[in-house]
């Protein structure tokens, strides 16, 4: 729980106000996770295609 602890050096913080915004910066470092996956898989997906239709190519060649 660093992210409290960092928190918590701040002047002015309450207890429930660390809560939400430890929370908050978790969800949204969740969702970019979730986003650079999604972002890999797809690109991933692409050089999958990519490969398979060189791959065809050259076998229609030879």
């Amino acid at each position: 729980m660093t992210l409290t602890i960092h928190l918590r050096t701040i002047r002015g913080f309450q207890s429930r106000d660390e809560e939400k915004l430890a929370k908050v910066l978790k969800e949204n470092l969740a969702e970019k996770v979730v986003e650079k996956v999604t972002e890999n898989l797809v690109l991933r997906h692409v050089e999958v295609d990519v490969f398979e239709t060189l791959q065809s190519y050259l076998a229609y060649l030879t």
